[in-house]
């Protein structure tokens, strides 16, 4: 016992560590890991729940146009035999998850494959037009040094990879049909 301190000042937590208590609920006879008043941990990363399509949320992705202009229509790329069949698992897999919808624009965009360097193919749309067209956002970026400076000390680092953040984002309601693209197999627009 310390001076001029009693057994009252402590935390809950050390007099509880102390009489072999659990930490969750209180009682004796079990630890708080195994205690049977703890709720099972809520599933953060659900693959399922990242595969179904959000809800319109506020931060919606906007695309806005300059006054007086409309997406151009790209051109539809020619493909391989291979990439032909990759993207027609692309949209069908898009349209079963809802991230894609058959589309009547005006506009469209071209569709087409890079390699990876697995072998694999990456599916890529042309927006250069629709970029050229869309009003420039000026967000402030951080310097690069300022933010190193702020983990100067820091002796813990967190890596936390967003596999597919992008289809987590739901494009504004209304601003569906300036994502378009068309291939030799129909024309889609992206709804996330």
């Amino acid at each position: 016992m310390q001076l001029g301190r009693s057994r009252l000042a402590e935390p809950p937590h050390a007099q509880q560590g102390r009489m072999r208590l659990c930490y969750h609920c209180g009682a004796s006879g079990h630890q708080s890991s195994r205690c049977p008043e703890r709720e099972t941990p809520a599933k953060v990363f659900s693959k399922e729940r990242a595969s179904r399509l959000p809800a319109h949320q506020p931060w919606d992705c906007a695309i806005d146009l300059l006054p007086n202009a409309s997406p151009p229509r790209g051109r539809i790329y020619p493909l391989s035999l291979p990439e032909s069949k990759a993207m027609e698992e692309y949209i069908e897999t898009a349209l079963a998850a809802g991230h894609i919808q058959p589309s009547t624009s005006p506009a469209a965009a071209g569709f087409f494959f890079v390699g990876k360097k697995d072998g694999g193919l990456r599916p890529c749309i042309d927006y250069r037009g629709l970029n050229a067209i869309t009003v420039p956002y000026p967000y402030p970026l951080p310097l690069v040094p300022a933010a190193l400076e702020q983990l100067r000390g820091a002796r813990i680092f967190t890596k936390l990879g967003l596999r597919s953040a992008y289809k987590l984002v739901r494009i504004r309601e209304g601003d569906e049909w300036k994502t378009t693209f068309h291939t030799t197999h129909g024309h889609y627009e992206y709804r996330v």
